[in-house]
This record gives structure tokens, sequence and C-alpha cells, in this order.
């Protein structure tokens, strides 16, 4: 019986005892679980956080890098822009064209000589002079000066405070002087041609043209045959030399310096005509009908290789000679008016003058004080 309850007890031992123990390991199972729960849960929440921070560590850059990537640029050139708008004004007022009214007309300053003959295009008004100043050397292709609807208009061309320079640009006349249009050359410049023209650098047609002291018309060479007057051409109207230089001008025909035409008047007070070429007249031609007075000035350093090495008269022209020298090869060789082609020296063609008239000529200086007139024989050579 005692071992019967002691078997009993026994066994009952070892049921609790395995019970006990199975609680046990549930109980160590349970707290794995939740471990690895937990362990599951914080690996999910530091992913989690770790997904928010990264737009954070992208973005950061971005917020650092683009304004010194992007925005340093446009800070750069804001600082740099203003300097040339700020010198632009300025650059256009120092060539701005301003006028100014003053007892002697109009005084036209800044801009390009082409710009101030545009302006007087539009707004000269007649009886008024205009005073043009160029205050530097340009280029200027040919111009016309004529305004419909006005008379009596003076235009002024001088340069501004130094000699300056106009150049021909393109083949053609420089400037034509029509009818109601003084045109002036005064003092500090001087018209310039070039060595392929077609034209001449002034023409006068139906205006009034004055050189004064300082002015020059230069350079101008023709390489048609049928051109006269490569210098100055009168074809209407009348042109005034109280000084300045007409030089350097060539033409195949007639008139290397001045050539003047049917019923124009030349009037020569001063100045000089010098080393101008032609086939007649180097430095003046007088057509036919046409008037060449000389009151002073000097006609010296010209070359025709036909007749006139200085002046040329055809029939029916008119040379009247008061003052003024005109130089002849048979007194000066050196820098005397000549007469000569590819042979040399032509004799009896006259160097200084030659008026076909009556076949006169005058191949030695005639000075100051030596008078000259195709309506007399006095003091032409034999």
């Amino acid at each position: 019986m005692k071992r019967a309850v002691n078997t009993v007890l026994v066994l009952i031992f070892g049921i609790s005892f395995c019970m006990a123990q199975n609680i046990r390991e549930a109980a160590e199972e349970q707290r794995r679980r939740e471990a690895q729960q937990r362990q599951i849960t914080e690996e999910f929440r530091r992913r989690e956080a770790q997904k928010t921070q990264q737009p954070q560590q992208v973005q950061q850059p971005q917020q650092v890098q683009q304004p010194q990537q992007v925005q340093q640029p446009q800070q750069v050139q804001q600082q740099a822009q203003p300097q040339p708008q700020q010198q632009q004004p300025q650059q256009q007022a120092s060539e701005e064209l301003t006028t100014t009214v003053t007892p002697a007309g109009t005084v036209l300053r800044g801009s390009t000589l082409a710009s101030k003959l545009d302006w007087l295009q539009r707004r000269a008004e007649s009886h008024n002079t205009y005073i043009v100043e160029v205050n530097a050397n340009e280029n200027i292709a040919p111009r016309t000066l004529q305004y419909t609807g006005a008379i009596n208009i003076t235009v002024i061309l001088k340069g501004d405070g130094a000699n300056r320079t106009v150049r021909l640009s393109s083949n053609g006349t420089m400037f034509i002087v029509k009818p109601n249009v003084t045109f002036i050359l005064d003092n500090n410049i001087t018209l310039q041609g070039h060595s392929r023209d077609r034209g001449t650098m002034i023409s006068v047609e139906g205006g009034t043209f004055i050189m004064n002291n300082g002015s020059s018309v230069i350079s101008n060479i023709a390489t048609a045959s049928n051109l006269y007057g490569t210098g100055i051409f009168i074809s209407s109207g009348t042109f005034t030399m109280n000084g300045g230089t007409i030089s350097g001008n060539t033409v195949s025909s007639g008139g290397g310096g001045v050539y003047v035409s049917n019923n124009t008047t030349f009037t020569m007070t001063g100045g000089t005509i010098s080393g101008n070429t032609s086939a007649q007249g180097g430095g003046v031609f007088v057509a036919s009908f046409g008037t060449f007075t000389m009151r002073g000035g000097i006609i010296t350093g010209n070359t025709a290789t036909k007749n006139g090495g200085g002046v040329f008269v055809a029939s029916y022209g008119k040379f009247t000679k008061s003052g003024g020298t005109i130089t002849g090869y048979n007194s000066d060789q050196k820098n005397g008016n000549a007469v000569r082609d590819d042979g040399g020296i032509i004799a009896r063609s006259g160097h200084a003058v030659y008026d076909n008239n009556s076949s006169r000529r005058k191949e030695t200086t005639a000075g100051a004080n030596v008078n000259l007139s195709n309506s007399t024989a006095d003091n032409w050579d034999q």
C-alpha cells in the first residue's frame, strides 16, 4: 500500500515537474517571441526613421549648393550690368547733334557729318546760314545740297579745332551744289577723293561755291575718259576762290583742278591751284562762253599733255588776269606749270596759259604785275 502511495506521489511529482517545465518553456518562448517582435518593431522604426531622414540628406546639398551655382552668376551679372548702362548715355550725349544760334549763323556740333547734313535736309529754312563743324576725320558718300521749297540757304563747312579730312567713300561727286544754295568751305577742312573715281569732288549746278583760307580739295583721280574737272566742275552757277588749295586731282580730258563750263564764272582772288593734271588746262580749263577772272592767288606746278599747263581757254571762252601769279616752265623748270607727255616737254603749247581763241600762249611766268587778257595781245609770248 505504502509502495503504491509512493508510486502515485512519484507520478504526481513527475507530472507536476513536467507541467512546470512546460510552463517555463512556454514562458521562455513567449519572452523570446516578444523580444523578437520588439526587435522587428525597432528595425521597422529605424528604417522608417531613415526614410524620413533621407530627403533631408539629399535636399541639404541642394539648399546649400543651388544658391551658389545658380544665383551667384546672376549676382555677378547684375553687378557688371550697370556699368555699360551708365556709360551708354554718356557716349550718346557726346555724339548727339546740338545746335547753337549765333550772329554768324546756326552752328551744328557733335554727331557725324552725315547726320548734320540729314538734319539740314529736314530743317533748313530760307535766308539762314548753317555752320557745320566737323570734329573728326570722316568718310562720306556723295551728297546733294538741295532744299526744295527754301531759298537763300548758306552752308559753311569747317573743321572743329584742327584740320579735319572728309574722304569720298564711293564713286561719284562728293557735293552737288544746287540753286538757292551757297556752299562755303572754310577753315580747317580738307575734301579728299580717291584713285579711281567716276565723278568730281564739287559740282556746282546752279548754286554758289566759295573756298576760303584753310580749305582744300585734293587727290581725286578720275578713270573715265569723258570726265572734266575732277577737282571743281562748274556746270552752272559761280565759284569764288578766296583762299585754300586745289591739288593732286587728275582727269584725262580737261580741267584737272577746275573746269569752267558754258555760261559760268570762276573768280580767283587767293589760294593755290597746283599739282593737277589733264590733257588740256592742267590747272584750269575755260570752256566756250565760260569766264575766268584772276585777281590773286597762284597757279603753279600743274601739267597738261596737250595745251595749257596752267590754264587753257577754249574758243569763245573769256580769260582776264589782273593779279596773282601763273608760273611757266620756261621761267621755272622745277615748279612751273608745264606741257609734257611721255616723250618729255612740249614747246610752244602754253606752259602757263594757252588761249585757243587766237592761239596766243604764255610760256614764261606771269607774275602779279603782268596782266593778261584774251581780248588783247599785251604780254603774251610770240
